[in-house]
């Protein structure tokens, strides 16, 4: 078995943020009258939160998230309610899994893989997916536990280091994420195999982030399953 490792971005790979967030902020505008595109309102919060993780000084993703939507809600002349934004933060884990994350990573758990997650999320954020996506990692790097953000080096700095601890290098890892910007190019920088789970095309990279693909491309966690039995078999 060559890809002994396999690491994953969660959102967007393996939980479903952008649903999550539109439920969330739908509600939000209801209740506040306003007559915004639910789309709208994600892409105005998803180009906040890109603005607040390039602070100098890191900010934790609970602390990102709170201040994106203080930033919506004024762009939207709501006054930011510290409350609501706090609220707002603590919802990921209540950001609903893909209904094929957790049979996949079932799969290739009984494959002995060692299974990973590297994440711009807080720990104890990330409790609540990791309960939907019915799965306890074997190796996970948060941002808080690195004090960055990727594309930033810090996860895959670390990774490396907790996968040589187990005996393994990169040459053992497939990395498994939808970003582009976050995840295939500087993993492909690097030089790593990688596999991109197209699930909504590339509508959310940053303006004017490269268009690169992985090694691998799919669109659905269980086309990685499918795709690992057929050039990795265990």
């Amino acid at each position: 078995m060559k890809y002994r490792a396999l690491s994953f971005d969660c959102y967007g790979t393996l939980i479903d943020w952008e649903r999550g967030i539109a439920e969330w902020l739908g509600a939000w505008a209801q209740r506040n009258g306003l007559d915004v595109p639910g789309e709208e309102l994600v892409r105005r919060l998803f180009d906040a939160q890109v603005v607040e993780q390039r602070h100098d000084t890191f900010l934790s993703y609970r602390s990102v998230l709170s201040r994106s939507l203080a930033c919506l809600s004024e762009s939207c002349g709501i006054p930011a309610d510290e409350g609501v934004c706090a609220r707002f933060a603590k919802s990921v884990g209540d950001w609903p899994a893909f209904d094929d994350s957790a049979r996949s990573l079932e799969a290739l758990a009984r494959q002995r893989r060692i299974l990973c997650v590297i994440s711009n999320v807080d720990r104890d954020l990330f409790a609540g997916s990791a309960a939907q996506l019915e799965r306890e990692f074997d190796i996970l790097i948060t941002a808080d536990d690195v004090k960055g953000y990727k594309p930033g080096p810090r996860h895959f700095d670390t990774l490396v280091a907790s996968l040589g601890e187990r005996g393994l290098g990169e040459d053992d890892l497939l990395h498994v994420a939808h970003s582009r910007f976050h995840d295939i190019v500087p993993a492909n920088a690097r030089g790593w195999t990688s596999c991109r789970v197209a699930r909504h095309g590339d509508k959310w990279a940053p303006e004017g982030a490269d268009v690169i693909e992985g090694t691998f491309s799919v669109v659905h966690m269980k086309d990685v399953v499918d795709l690992l039995d057929r050039i990795d078999p265990a």
